[in-house]
């Protein structure tokens, strides 16, 4: 699956890829470095602040991480669990 065809599957027909199996396909980006990770984050899924802090961690042309795009969302992170994903520094940082 490339890059366009990924994206379709999540804004046109709302299927998320699993972040364990289709971790390739969500590391998938674009020459602004928006990942399918991203686009699935805006389309208003969540990745497990655990499991997926490599994916949270990701970063695009903007300065905005996964986790950033989540939180915009409404998803509560765990001070204390996720303090290494919160202490990223904001894109408005920058």
């Amino acid at each position: 699956m490339n890059y366009k065809e990924a994206v379709e599957q999540i804004l046109k027909r709302k299927i998320f890829f699993d972040p364990v199996k289709d971790k390739q396909i969500l590391l998938l980006k674009n020459e602004l470095g928006i990942t399918i990770a991203h686009w699935q984050a805006t389309a208003g899924y969540q990745f497990d602040p655990v499991r997926d802090k490599e994916i949270l961690k990701l970063r695009n042309i903007f300065g905005m991480t996964v986790a950033e795009i989540q939180l915009k969302r409404g998803y509560l992170f765990d001070l204390e669990r996720d303090k290494e994903i919160l202490a990223l520094p904001s894109s408005k940082k920058r």
